[in-house]
């Protein structure tokens, strides 16, 4: 816990920091699309595949009326782009770092429990 408080003591004190969430420290700084496509593929191949992708998008987003650069819009809602995710946020970075590890603990601790839905029911209606 204390690299963590370190972490962000360093980002309090240098606000011109850029950081890259990253689950493990064994990823290359790599956009989504490069690791599913195949390894031997070359540049030139890789930026017609990303500007037919981009192109889809925008299409897409188009025909439902959706607002902004096709780019921002697939890394927001978690379509494989040419983008990496940087913020100038610690803790916007922190969170995309820990997230694998909170799925896991979910998986493993949450919903690997017998949930009595009648319960859950009686208790959402209790909220309401």
């Amino acid at each position: 816990m204390a690299t963590l408080q370190k972490i962000i003591s360093k980002a309090k004190d240098n606000s011109n920091f850029i950081y890259r969430g990253c689950a493990f420290e064994k990823y290359d700084l790599v956009p989504t699309l490069a690791r599913k496509l195949k390894t031997d593929i070359s540049f030139a191949q890789y930026n017609i595949y990303s500007d037919v992708v981009k192109k889809a998008a925008e299409r897409g987003y188009s025909e439902v009326g959706m607002n902004g650069l096709a780019d921002g819009l697939s890394q927001h809602y978690g379509l494989s782009t040419s983008y990496l995710d940087w913020s100038y946020s610690v803790y916007v970075a922190l969170y995309f770092a820990f997230t694998s590890y909170i799925k896991q603990f979910v998986d493993e601790n949450i919903l690997d429990q017998h949930i009595d839905l009648c319960k859950m029911h009686g208790s959402v209606k209790n909220l309401v």
